[in-house]
């Protein structure tokens, strides 16, 4: 069994997130420091003309597609990833037992991600994330926009930054993709596309040894914060029928990198781990109340409401 208690263990303490340039540094530098077994690729452009950098490291008989910044207001995957790939860089004896060459986009949409960058900085308040805060529409997300041709939907749309990670999917067959996701309360939980028992312990076990407690959240609960993902594939008729007429909705334009990437490897695996910034106590309370669902979303939305408000006052100034 491969031991990962030194990686575990020396995981940072960050109190905030690093910034697009600060990642394509210490890419350039660790391609520098092992450059006999680390590679740093210019894979593209993006939509305003930024470079999308991937490092490529190792040379093992099975390919990994990680990313960051799936979403640009979701900036963890760019701190993680960038101490995952100097993890991988040191530890020859783990990069050699894994058999995996690495492919590390640590962020995906650069564009994005520097508008979110005020907030990324810190404080990491909730107040200076709202003021902050911006998310690319799903339309032109870059991890929402590979081409997709099934039965009644053909969508190809991609954006410059798809094409960019299009074009390690297009040369190698990929065998295992993870896109590092955030969310904003709640734990952290891990989206997979099918019944997988025997990863459930070890990534509830990951979860534990950093005290974060497994997110409870609507959906198909496969196992305690193990969701079964959705796609495209799946519920192609449904987003026909749901699109039929309805041109003032964000259009769906294509899939994510998992069902383009099945394209070439039907074997292809995911995980999405979708780890939480805050933690609120009363979101682990499951008992019985008196508030009805319908109650809990009109509190819900007015909450919203007055939230927006709030912010759209606070823009004016």
């Amino acid at each position: 069994m491969i031991d990962f208690s030194d990686i575990y263990d020396n995981v940072p303490s960050w109190d905030r997130f690093l910034t697009v340039d600060e990642q394509n540094n210490a890419s350039r530098k660790l391609a520098e420091d092992y450059s006999g077994h680390v590679e740093l690729m210019d894979i593209g452009k993006s939509t305003l003309g930024e470079s999308i950098l991937c490092l490529k490291i190792g040379s093992g008989k099975f390919n990994s597609f990680l990313h960051g910044f799936p979403n640009c207001e979701e900036p963890y995957g760019g701190n993680h990833l960038t101490y995952l790939s100097e993890s991988l860089a040191k530890h020859d004896e783990i990069r050699e037992a894994l058999d995996y060459t690495w492919y590390i986009v640590k962020c995906s949409d650069p564009d994005g991600a520097r508008r979110n960058e005020d907030f990324q900085k810190g404080p990491m308040t909730t107040l200076n994330f709202a003021e902050n805060y911006y998310r690319t529409p799903h339309s032109i997300t870059p991890d929402g926009c590979f081409p997709f041709r099934y039965g009644p939907l053909d969508l190809n749309k991609p954006t410059a930054e798809t094409r960019a990670l299009m074009s390690i999917f297009d040369s190698i067959k990929i065998s295992f993709i993870s896109a590092l996701h955030m969310m904003k309360w709640g734990g952290i939980s891990f989206m997979v596309p099918h019944e997988c028992p025997e990863l459930y312990a070890p990534l509830q076990n990951a979860a534990k040894r950093f005290n974060v407690f497994l997110r409870k959240r609507p959906g198909t609960m496969l196992a305690p914060g193990i969701m079964h993902a959705q796609y495209l594939q799946p519920a192609r008729n449904y987003v026909r029928h749901y699109a039929a007429g309805n041109h003032n909705l964000e259009p769906i334009n294509g899939c994510d990198s998992y069902e383009y990437a099945q394209i070439w490897n039907p074997d292809s695996f995911i995980i999405i781990p979708e780890c939480c910034l805050w933690y609120e106590p009363r979101m682990l309370d499951d008992r019985e109340s008196d508030t009805t669902l319908g109650e809990a979303f009109e509190y819900g939305n007015g909450k919203m409401n007055e939230a927006n408000n709030f912010l759209l006052d606070t823009w004016k100034e």
